[in-house]
C-alpha cells in the first residue's frame, strides 16, 4: 500500500518556512560582510538583520512576513520530528536525524521569540547579546541554573555537530528532487549544502563553547550570540579571511535553504 504524502498545508509550511529561514541567513551573512567592510554599523545577528530590514521601504511588511515564515518553519520541523514524513528508520542514524530536527525547531523558536519581542518593543534594553546575557544571569541564579546553562551549551554544540553529520552522510540528498535539476544545478546544491552547513555548524560550536564556559565560570559575560561569534572568528589566528569564509558560507546556507524548500521531494515525487 503506497504511503500518503503529507497534507498540502504541511508542504506549504515547509516551503514558506524554508524561504524565510533562507532569507534570515542570507541577511546575517550579508550584514556580517557589510560590517567587516565598515559599510554598516551594528552586529551580524538575527535581531540586527530584522532591525536593518525595518529601515527599508515597506520593511515592516517584509519583517513580519519573515517572522511568519519562521513560525511556519518551526511548525514544519516539529511535524517532521514527530510525524516522520520522510520515513526515517528506527536506527541510530534515523534517531539522530530526528533529534537534530527537534533541536533545530527549538533553536529557531528562541530566535523568533527574541525577534518578536524586539519588534513589539518589549525586549530588554541593550543589543541582542546583552539581552541574552541578562537572561543567562537570571538562570544562573536558579537552583541548578549552572547545570541548565551548561546543558544548553552542550545541546547547541550537538546541534552544530549534527550540521556536519548532515552533509557528511548526505542526509539532505534523499529529501530533494535532484532529477528536477540540471547536472550543474545539482553540483551547485551540493556545494551550497556543504559550505552552508559547515559554516552554520562552526558558528553553533563557537556559541556552544562560550555557553559552557559561562556555566563553568558562572559568568554570563562569557556568553556570545551570532554576532559575537563572528567577532571571535575575526579576532582568531586566521582573522579576516576566516571571517569572510564563514560569512559567505552563511549566505550559502540561506540560498541552500531556499532551494531545499523549492525542490523538496514529497511522497508523490518518489
Amino acid at each position: 500500500m503506497p504511503r500518503r504524502p503529507p497534507p498540502r498545508l504541511v508542504r506549504y509550511l515547509a516551503l514558506s518556512g524554508s524561504i524565510a529561514i533562507g532569507l534570515v541567513y542570507i541577511g546575517i551573512g550579508t550584514i556580517a560582510m557589510l560590517s567587516l567592510l565598515r559599510l554598516k554599523d551594528g552586529g551580524a545577528d538575527e535581531d540586527s538583520m530584522l532591525e536593518f530590514l525595518t529601515e527599508l521601504l515597506a520593511g515592516w511588511v517584509l519583517v513580519w512576513s519573515i517572522l511568519l515564515g519562521m513560525v511556519c518553519y518551526i511548525a514544519w520541523r516539529l511535524y517532521e520530528a514527530i510525524a516522520n514524513p520522510f520515513h526515517e528508520p528506527a536506527t541510530a542514524k534515523g534517531i539522530i536525524t530526528r533529534i537534530g530536527t527537534a533541536l533545530s525547531s527549538v533553536a529557531y523558536a528562541i530566535i523568533a521569540l527574541s525577534a518578536i519581542q524586539a519588534l513589539l518593543g518589549i525586549a530588554l534594553e541593550g543589543d541582542g547579546v546583552e539581552e541574552q546575557r541578562l537572561l543567562i544571569e537570571e538562570v544562573l541564579d536558579w537552583r541548578g541554573g549552572t547545570w541548565l546553562v551548561g546543558a544548553t551549551g552542550v545541546l547547541v554544540g550537538i546541534t552544530g555537530l549534527l550540521e556536519f553529520y548532515h552533509v557528511v552522510r548526505r542526509l539532505y540528498v534523499p529529501r530533494l528532487s535532484m532529477q528536477r535539476l540540471s547536472r550543474m544545478g545539482q553540483r551547485l546544491v551540493h556545494s551550497l549544502a556543504w559550505y552552508g552547513h559547515f559554516s552554520r555548524g562552526t558558528i553553533l560550536l563557537i556559541m556552544s563553547y562560550f555557553l559552557v564556559l559561562g556555566a563553568i565560570h558562572a559568568d554570563p559575560e562569557e556568553v556570545v550570540n551570532t554576532d559575537k561569534a563572528f567577532n571571535f572568528i575575526g579576532e582568531s589566528l586566521l582573522g579576516h579571511p576566516l571571517f569572510v569564509i564563514v560569512a559567505i558560507g552563511t549566505v550559502a546556507y540561506g540560498v541552500f535553504m531556499i532551494l531545499q524548500g523549492i525542490y523538496m521531494k514529497w511522497e508523490k515525487d518518489r
